[in-house]
């Protein structure tokens, strides 16, 4: 008897770990990367899109990356920057002369109403933008393209939220609008 009342409160134990947790509603862009995937997936409500649909459906959306977010050797996931511009349209200029990447995204992107614009140079820490901001890892140049931290680039961005999924080795990144 104990058997069986120690099995059926394991059975339940598994059966509420494994239920999906409750889920707050997202109104804005969810974006998913995945270390090694030269694929992100851009999640978004349909209201982003004319004419607004009455429907609370959402549009999911795969772009290429150019490429794929990797891991530094002290661990900190990164992402080619120039991959702004497939994922959120944005415009990113580099000058060589100084090593900086300018990058402006447009508002009605969803992930912000009004424009962001910000200034990263090649190992320096800090940001050019409306706020100072230091970033977790100094922007670097590895076979000719220019990383950021994926953290830093959700700080910069406005990200409500960041998620890192151990499983997949995705990260998550969650823009409220």
């Amino acid at each position: 008897m104990k058997k069986i009342i120690i099995l059926t409160t394991i059975i339940l134990l598994i059966g509420i770990i494994g239920m999906p947790m409750e889920t707050k509603a997202i109104n804005g862009i969810i974006i998913d990367l995945q270390i090694g995937n030269p694929k992100a997936t851009i999640n978004l409500p349909s209201n982003l899109r004319a004419p607004k649909p009455k429907t609370e459906e959402r549009i999911l959306t795969e772009v290429n990356l150019i490429v794929p977010p990797f891991i530094t050797k002290d661990g900190i996931p990164v992402m080619a920057i120039r991959d702004l511009e497939n994922i959120l349209s944005a415009k990113i200029e580099w000058c060589s002369v100084d090593k900086t990447v300018r990058v402006d995204i447009p508002a009605g992107t969803g992930i912000s109403k009004k424009d962001i614009k910000f200034i990263v140079k090649v190992g320096d820490r800090k940001v050019v933008s409306n706020s100072t901001e230091l970033l977790e890892l100094s922007p670097f140049i590895l076979n000719g393209r220019c990383f950021v931290s994926i953290l830093d680039v959700a700080k910069l961005l406005g990200a409500s939220e960041v998620i890192w999924i151990t499983e997949t080795l995705g990260v998550r990144l969650i823009f409220q609008s």
